[in-house]
């Protein structure tokens, strides 16, 4: 009986879905979970009298057929070791997934491009989705470069020193410990003094003092760090932009802070890091 952990894959019926489905596999291998395939199904509920019950019920049945036929085709994709089960859902997208996300480790989506205007898998409901999921959301961006093929895994932890909210450190201790994992707290508005620390020394040295002080109140006092000096208008734009020029293969946000209180994800650090990121990110 296979008892790991379970990931669950968010899937639209499009070209990219075949490449999120392989990263997602080479993910669940790295993290030891099994893999399970969904996607949000629109039912026919209009009746038309001209068409009647019988023939509404008949196109369902037809949309259901083809639906799963492609779930498990996708499924096929995911090596058997790993490989889940597939469902299909119905309603309220953000709704259907947030329950879902109750009875898994793991929930994962997709995003199409990198542009600044590209939008979430799940669109203008990806905020409530992040918002509400009762576990981890990983993020997968379609066209992502591979995994080192050696197991090794570069990963990027934002932290933000004046919450301690150290969550993405303990979700990595827990998932890949033997991952290369660098805490960045990154200040870009630091730009007013040029993207040299030394013609900001004092402002620099107060920020390292912070993000190792908070770290060691956590017990990660000897994690590698880095203060991001960048000219990037926002935290996020820069968190990934550095990600992306060391080649790291995961940045890991926190949301929660010691308050428990869940920072607003999009309009945020978080959500112009997952949308400028080139690699996945997990928001914990």
């Amino acid at each position: 009986m296979n008892d790991r952990p379970k990931m669950l894959l968010a899937l639209q019926a499009e070209p990219s879905s075949t490449d999120l489905v392989d990263q997602a596999s080479v993910w669940a291998e790295r993290l030891g979970h099994t893999l399970d395939l969904t996607t949000i199904v629109e039912m026919r509920v209009d009746l038309d009298p001209l068409v009647g019950m019988d023939t509404m019920r008949i196109e369902n049945l037809t949309i259901q057929r083809k639906t799963d036929a492609w779930l498990r085709e996708m499924s096929s994709r995911i090596p058997a070791e790993f490989r889940g089960g597939v469902d299909m859902m119905t309603g309220d997208i953000a709704a259907s997934l947030i329950e879902a996300s109750k009875s898994v480790e793991l929930l994962v989506v997709g995003t199409h491009h990198r542009t600044s205007a590209a939008r979430l898998f799940l669109g203008s409901v990806a905020e409530a989705v992040v918002r509400g999921a009762e576990c981890p959301v990983m993020v997968l961006t379609s066209g992502a470069r591979s995994l080192p093929v050696d197991g090794s895994v570069k990963v990027r932890l934002p932290i933000d020193p004046w919450h301690a909210n150290t969550g993405g450190v303990e979700w990595l201790a827990q998932h890949i410990p033997t991952a290369d994992a660098t805490a960045v707290y990154a200040l870009p508005w630091l730009r007013i003094f040029g993207p040299n620390p030394e013609s900001g020394s004092d402002i620099y040295d107060a920020a390292r003092d912070l993000l190792q002080d908070a770290l060691e109140q956590e017990g990660h006092g000897k994690l590698p760090q880095l203060i991001l000096v960048r000219e990037e208008a926002n935290s996020g734009d820069a968190i990934a932009h550095e990600a992306d020029e060391v080649r790291a293969d995961l940045i890991v946000l926190p949301t929660r802070g010691r308050s428990g209180i869940l920072h607003a994800v999009l309009g945020s650090v978080a959500e112009r890091t997952v949308r400028a990121a080139t690699m996945a990110v997990v928001v914990v």
